[in-house]
């Protein structure tokens, strides 16, 4: 809440210049709260190796897709193993993290564009509600509902 309303007085006053100190001091604090903010997983990083990249795309595509990691490897034309090892190599993240951060994100976007928390979460792929409350929770820091309300991650 702070942080918000530090940007909402920023931006209504206009730049800060040095004539001020109150204002200068409202910069540095937003400015040095952001620096320490933690990052939150808003973007995922794709993976180069055209077998993994075709995994990626389909939970992409259908992040609701009931369709086993196996079963998405071997369409990819990879092992199991082999799709798993290229996606913590190239992306950072275990293809089932990554999965879920591909549901939580599409869900984000479903829930800033009104969809209720219930609609969101099964079109993620959820099958309940309070799952996927309680994954989003997890990964975002607030509930869907406190999402949706602000538009963003708390910092």
């Amino acid at each position: 809440p702070l942080l918000r309303e530090l940007i909402l007085e920023l931006v209504r006053t206009g730049p800060v210049d040095g004539t001020d100190g109150f204002r200068r001091a409202m910069g540095e604090t937003l400015l040095g709260a952001l620096a320490r903010a933690e990052r939150l997983p808003l973007a995922l990083t794709m993976p180069v190796d055209r077998r993994a990249l075709r995994v990626a795309d389909a939970i992409l595509a259908d992040p609701a897709s009931s369709q086993t990691l196996d079963a998405l490897a071997a369409k990819s034309g990879g092992s199991m193993r082999t799709i798993q090892r290229i996606f913590l190599d190239e992306t950072g993240m275990p293809l089932s993290d990554w999965r879920q951060v591909a549901r939580l994100m599409a869900a984000a976007a479903l829930l800033l564009d009104g969809t209720s928390v219930t609609e969101a979460g099964l079109a993620a792929g959820y099958a309940g509600t309070s799952a996927f409350i309680h994954a989003f929770r997890r990964k975002f820091g607030q509930t869907p509902v406190a999402f949706r309300a602000g538009g963003r991650p708390t910092i």
